[in-house]
This record gives C-alpha cells, structure tokens and sequence, in this order.
C-alpha cells in the first residue's frame, strides 16, 4: 500500500514507547495519516500526465476499493485505498467529468450519471428486463439496480452474479463456492416497437468464496459521488465521506 514503508517506520518507533504513554496510540495513528498523505502528494507533484482526486472514507477498514469512471469516455480508473487510515487516491486521470463507485464490505456506493431523468412505463421495463436476461447467460441472477429514461431512450445500471458452479474454459476445471458478480451501465434505444441495446459498460467486477452464496449486496446511490470535475486542478481533495451504520 503507498506510504507503507513510511507507516512501518512510524509504527516501529512509537511502539516502544506506548507503555509508558497512552497519548502515543493517538500520535501514531496521527502520524501515519499524514505521512501517507504526504507521500501521496509527493507522488502525485511528480505525476504530471493527469490530475488526481483524494479523500478519506470513514471508519477506516470498510472500504473495499475505490473506482473513477468517465462517463464522456467510457474508461474506468482504479484508485488505492489505506485501510488503516480510509484514505484513498486515484491518480493518473485525464481531465474531464468523474463518478465515483466505492464498494465496501457491505454496500456498493455509486454515483454514475444517467443522461436521462424520466420514468419508463411499466411495459417498457419489463421488456427492457426481458433483454437484460436473454444475454449474459453464464449469469443465473440479474437485477436492475436504478433505471430511467423517456419513450425513446433508457439508462440503467444492472447487477448480474454467478453463484453456482461452473468450469473454466478451456481446462475444463470445476469451480464451486464462488461468486462471481459484475456490476454495468445500460444504453437502450426503442426501435420500432422494440428496445435494443446501444451500449455496454463494465463497471465493476468480484469474485469471492463464500460460505453464504445467496447473500445480497446493498445498493446506494450517492450523489455526492456524481459530477466531480477534473479540469484545471493539479489535485482534488474531496470532502471526508463517512458510512453510515445502516451499511456498515
């Protein structure tokens, strides 16, 4: 993890000294905090081909990795997250308009802007959900996270997961005790009488053993997560962002 030579350091010199005063749990856990601050900035004055966004999500220790996707250009920037102190960075971006996907333990946080707004009738979702479920079969369970759009055009965000057993192409070996999930945005046009699909973009993917395959992630929205402006500044410090006990 970035700084953690210098976190190490740190943590080896007030380790000695914590028995005879408490206060040092407080100066290091301070410590280590801002010398990984300071080398994420060090690195990113030496990183002129993008700009970099950062911040902290609280408590520390939920965060299971932090996502920039660019909506104009369709890519996608992983970012690196201390888990000790929650802090995170995602450098290298070009500069351009950003959402945030932050998945931790128990929720998946997104903040991916839909270019429309409207609500679709109940026929046009149905059949929208039709089209989803004919594709992707390696998938067994699929679920619409958030969906919009008018008569025309529909945007949607789609969870699909794969919890029963399958086998690797081309060895043939048998998986099991695995889920595999994927979370992608949607573009949907109506043509004639029927919606097909324009556009496809992967946005977040896992795969984990589990003794309890059936479990089901949280889902939240999270405007503070939508828009963020990468243009001009050299870096962006976001405001502290702290999870609520409800997903927790």
């Amino acid at each position: 993890m970035l700084g953690e030579s210098i976190r190490e350091e740190s943590l080896s010199i007030c380790h000695s000294r914590e028995s005879w005063n408490p206060e040092m749990k407080f100066v290091r856990k301070y410590k280590s905090s801002m010398m990984w601050l300071l080398t994420v900035m060090t690195m990113c004055a030496g990183n002129a081909a993008g700009v970099t966004i950062y911040g902290r999500i609280e408590p520390p220790g939920e965060t299971v990795s932090i996502i920039a996707f660019c909506r104009d250009e369709g890519k996608k920037y992983e970012g690196r997250v201390d888990k000790e102190t929650g802090e995170y960075v995602i450098d290298g971006l070009p500069e351009g308009i950003y959402d945030l996907i932050l998945r931790t333990k128990k929720c998946f946080f997104e903040g991916i802007r839909f270019a429309l707004n409207g609500k679709l009738t109940l026929e046009d979702r149905k059949e929208i959900e039709g089209r989803i479920k004919s594709v992707e079969l390696f998938f067994n369970r699929k679920k619409i996270l958030r969906i919009s759009g008018d008569g025309n055009y529909a945007d949607a965000l789609v969870e699909q997961v794969r919890n029963l057993e399958y086998y690797l192409n081309p060895t043939g070996e048998r998986v099991s005790g695995k889920m595999v999930r994927r979370v992608e945005f949607w573009r949907f046009k109506k043509s004639g009488l029927c919606w097909v699909s324009m556009e496809t973009k992967h946005l977040y993917r896992e795969e984990v053993f589990s003794d309890d395959l059936s479990s089901e992630m949280e889902h939240r929205f999270e405007e503070k997560f939508s828009g963020i402006k990468a243009v001009g500044a050299f870096t962006i410090r976001l405001p502290d962002y702290v999870i609520s006990a409800k997903y927790q």
